[in-house]
């Protein structure tokens, strides 16, 4: 079908890198065995792309063809700020990009020596520390409230009770019961037990969902387990 942007080569050679990643094949011996995830296969065309468009525009028109010392000026760049996003601004998830890249030659070389193919290590001196700290992502409550008219009614609880009670992943969301809640002194308790939780249990007065969540219950028949 082809990539958006890329050259035939170029495009070619990502959709082929994709689809090994996909079943685990030609996966390199310093990376976990298997296939990856569709989110981690769509961050990875996705990110991938992105550097090739760049580099295409720098007169690559064949990835497999890069040399040494493009791939370490383009990384260079763009930790420097002089390659910038869509939005003008520096990248700074340059060490992401570089391990990715990394990721992807060490695959293009297994693939390749499989055939009688010797492909070249460029990638040995990229450097992959992270550029300081990076920005705390976070959601104010006005944004929520934003975003929330957009859903129907039982999402809006969901969501609420999300963003209200800290839970940190859909499995912790997903495995809780609803004898998980319980109302005290006129206000709504979420226990999120040590036996479903990322990191350790815990108890959250729920400031914004409670009284929601409760009729959600109610609305939808809920059992205590």
């Amino acid at each position: 079908l082809g990539i958006d942007g890329l050259t035939k080569n170029n495009s070619d050679i990502l959709v082929e890198f994709i689809l090994d990643m996909e079943v685990g094949v030609n996966v390199s011996n310093k990376n976990v065995k298997g296939g990856r995830s569709y989110p981690r296969l769509n961050n990875l065309r996705q990110r991938l792309a992105q550097m090739i468009r760049l580099l295409q525009e720098r007169g690559v028109k064949d990835i497999t063809k890069i040399s040494e010392a493009e791939i370490n000026k383009f990384f260079s760049e763009m930790r420097k700020g002089i390659i910038k996003t869509a939005k003008d601004n520096p990248y700074r998830s340059v060490a992401d990009y570089t391990k990715i890249f990394k990721s992807f030659w060490r695959w293009y070389m297994k693939s390749r020596r499989k055939i009688g193919i010797v492909i070249p290590n460029i990638t040995e001196d990229l450097d992959t520390t992270e550029l300081g700290k990076k920005p705390f992502v976070y959601l104010k409550k006005d944004d929520l409230d934003k975003m929330l008219p957009y859903f129907e009614e039982n999402e809006q609880v969901i969501l609420l009770f999300v963003y209200d009670s800290l839970i940190r992943s859909p499995g912790e969301l997903l495995n809780l019961k609803t004898s998980d809640m319980f109302k005290e002194n006129g206000e709504v308790w979420v226990n999120i037990p040590e036996e479903i939780s990322k990191t350790f249990g815990r108890s959250f007065n729920l400031l914004y969902s409670g009284e929601a969540l409760l009729k959600y219950i109610e609305r939808n028949k809920l059992q205590p387990n």
